[in-house]
């Protein structure tokens, strides 16, 4: 797995769940490719929610942070559901 800019992976010990932190001001396009919703959970450092556009594709749901910060979680997809409940997901919210 090869994680960029400021995108970390954390291992809670309880459990196989991931964190993934997205810092702001760090620029860069990654790809999550095993991202898990109801699992695993996103942190937005220096970011809110609501600057966060979501986009499908074919590839997945692209998140765009910033014109020059971008993240694609591969194989997902928004099934319908709202951006907020969407977002809430990632977030673990």
């Amino acid at each position: 797995k090869r994680y960029y800019w400021a995108l970390q992976q954390a291992r809670r010990k309880d459990s196989a769940s991931h964190i993934f932190i997205l810092r702001r001001g760090e620029p860069g396009t990654d790809v999550i490719t095993d991202f898990e919703l109801g699992a695993d959970r996103l942190v937005l450092e220096g970011f809110a929610p609501r600057d966060v556009v979501l986009r499908e594709t074919g590839e997945g749901v692209v998140l765009t942070l910033a014109p020059d910060q971008r993240l694609t979680l591969r194989g997902l997809a928004l099934q319908g559901r709202s951006r907020e409940a969407f977002l809430a997901l990632l977030l673990g919210g």
